[in-house]
């Protein structure tokens, strides 16, 4: 066979020459000659499928192939059932070793192991050649990754969609096993699982690492690149039983940074022990840019269409406050005079059974008005907060007295736990303790006569937390996010002011009120109180 050819015709012809059942093509990297890469296979049609890996990083295996005189016999099973031997012939550009042919033989080798070496030396020039215009294109090969992620981020706001897209690419193209992307949670400052490529569905629901003592936190905190060769032996490394699962073993994390503030992770894990090059630390970290441009993108989108909303319920309520305001001391103490005549007709009234009748609708119509009058000065006009340390226990003792005739007249069961010692908190007790009522009243609303209600006391990170767990028929998921909007509300006589005050008072504490709405089954509010005022 004369002149140049291509390395796949090359390949083909030498396992027809050799008597291979099958035949694979590896390149070594350059400059580093640490990893094989795979080129061609050959043989595959009329032969039961092998696996020939992608790349090869096995230390051992690499080291044999680069200090290698002539053909060796590579370790394997077979996967036909019948006796196999696989032949590694190193190619040699005159010093230096550039890759390896590797053979499949079913039964026995009819070719020497000297003629195997002649074959291949034979073509020395074209494996070369080949070996160059690889390398070339293994140097371009991200580009087009590079340039679909980028498009893709500025084309979309669809976040889940962009990040997923960016993980995807980066395991096609570092050949790897799987990756991963993990947030910094502003809340509990752990890092949380955004999306994964290549991973079963059980992964994707791994818990939150902690940035303290984890080998992830430490890319975060040190805001710089970090690979492990084998995280079973990495103290650091948390979820090893996960790494199991999947059949991982090296890993290799960069920080997703945008102005100087670290906003995650992206890992990539390969199957095999791996040492990551230098250029491929760098090229993670452009996939990590691409993420945070993304992840940025959509938080300011985000925060572009909260201010919109928050701007449309300010007006609202400015103009409410206003009126409220404005009328507050004019109705209310013509009110309390005409409560205080009322309560003293009733206890002797004038005449007739009609006029007390007439009394008592009155009196209702008034408490309903001022009632009105009162939530509306309190969700209009802020007042600065009197912080002291309060114990949450007594706060929520004290608030289950005041409703004890309720609870006891529907026949609720009540519940308490105490989950953490860490009980108290520097708030301002009065709206603490309106924020809790609020809260204790919608439970007593909509649990049914012998169910329970359960108030908990626990512990998340730097934040001491309120638990309220309802046996209501839940939140439909469209609602969740209408309740806390001023004025909605479900209830015949409810005002719709109950829920936005206690986001708001929660908000004034620079703590977070989260709603699991468990629809049918029961909803759960939990406040979470910083545990320090200046949290």
């Amino acid at each position: 066979m004369t002149g140049t050819l291509p390395p796949d015709t090359l390949l083909q012809w030498l396992r027809d020459e050799s008597g291979a059942s099958q035949s694979a093509l590896y390149y070594l990297d350059y400059p580093q000659f640490s990893c094989l890469l795979l080129r061609a296979v050959t043989g595959e049609a009329d032969q039961r499928k092998r696996y020939w890996r992608t790349h090869c990083s096995d230390t051992a295996t690499v080291e044999a192939i680069r200090e290698a005189h002539g053909p060796f016999a590579l370790p394997g099973h077979s996967i036909t059932g019948q006796p196999e031997e696989i032949i590694a012939v190193p190619l040699r550009n005159g010093t230096y070793t550039i890759g390896a042919l590797v053979h499949c033989f079913l039964g026995r080798v009819d070719c020497s192991f000297q003629d195997l070496q002649s074959q291949a030396d034979a073509r020395a020039g074209d494996w070369f050649n080949g070996w160059i215009e690889f390398l070339v294109a293994e140097q371009t090969r991200p580009l087009p990754a590079l340039f679909h992620i980028a498009g893709a981020v500025s084309a979309s706001l669809d976040l889940e969609r962009v990040l997923l897209n960016v993980v995807e690419k980066a395991t096609v193209l570092f050949r790897a096993k799987m990756s991963s992307l993990m947030l910094v949670s502003p809340q509990t400052r752990e890092l949380e699982l955004a999306t994964a490529y290549g991973c079963s569905l059980e992964y994707l629901n791994k818990p939150n690492l902690p940035l303290d003592g984890s080998i992830l936190g430490r890319v975060v905190k040190k805001n710089r690149v970090l690979q492990v060769y084998d995280v079973f032996q990495e103290p650091l490394y948390k979820h090893k039983s996960h790494a199991k699962q999947e059949g991982v073993v090296s890993l290799l994390a960069a920080p997703i940074t945008f102005q100087n503030e670290v906003l995650g992770v992206l890992n990539i894990y390969s199957a095999t022990p791996r040492r990551w090059q230098r250029s491929e630390e760098d090229l993670l970290l452009t996939f990590a840019a691409h993420a945070a441009i993304a992840i940025t993108n959509a938080r300011v989108h985000e925060q572009i269409i909260r201010m919109e909303e928050q701007l449309q319920v300010s007006s609202k309520l400015a103009s409410l406050g206003e009126l409220a305001a404005g009328l507050a001391h004019e109705i209310r103490n013509p009110l309390a005079v005409i409560n205080m005549l009322i309560h003293s007709w009733k206890s002797a009234p004038p005449a007739g059974e009609d006029f007390r009748r007439d009394v008592e609708v009155i009196a209702q119509k008034i408490t309903d008005l001022n009632s009105l009058v009162t939530d509306l000065l309190s969700l209009a006009k802020p007042r600065p907060l009197d912080r002291r340390p309060v114990d949450l226990e007594q706060l929520i003792d004290r608030l289950l007295r005041l409703l004890r005739h309720r609870i006891n007249q529907q026949k609720v069961i009540l519940r308490k736990e105490i989950r953490t010692p860490d009980k108290i908190v520097p708030v301002d007790r009065e709206r603490i303790e309106q924020a809790v009522l609020n809260l204790l009243l919608n439970a007593l609303d909509v649990t049914p006569e012998g169910k329970p209600i359960v108030i908990a006391i626990g512990r998340e990170a730097e934040y001491v937390t309120v638990e309220i767990r309802d046996a209501g028929p839940g939140i439909p998921p469209d609602q969740v996010d209408e309740i806390f909007k001023a004025f909605r509300t479900s209830k015949p006589l409810g005002t719709g002011l109950g829920l936005p005050m206690t986001r708001r008072i929660v908000e004034e504490h620079k703590g977070i009120i989260r709603v699991s709405a468990n629809h049918p089954v029961g909803a759960v509010f939990t406040l979470l109180l910083p545990r320090q005022a200046g949290e």
